[in-house]
């Protein structure tokens, strides 16, 4: 992708619990890049479990719209 100058945000759309496990995940909105947008999810699973909600938040799941921006510098 570096090579070939590739770029872009995809947007991840994913459910979490309130301990923070990823509940679901799906690409709602890709780069139109490949590379970039099969990255895109596999940060979401890297990242699993995310960090617990506060204590202040009292539901018990959420759903959220992740950016994941690719740029070159």
């Amino acid at each position: 992708s570096l090579r070939r100058d590739e770029r872009g945000t995809a947007y991840v759309l994913l459910k979490l619990n309130k301990s923070g496990k990823v509940l679901s995940y799906k690409l709602e909105n890709g780069t139109n890049r490949r590379l970039l947008d099969e990255e895109a999810i596999a940060v979401v699973i890297r990242c699993d479990p995310m960090p617990a909600f506060p204590r202040e938040i009292e539901h018990d799941e959420m759903e959220l719209r992740l950016p994941i921006a690719f740029n070159i510098r």
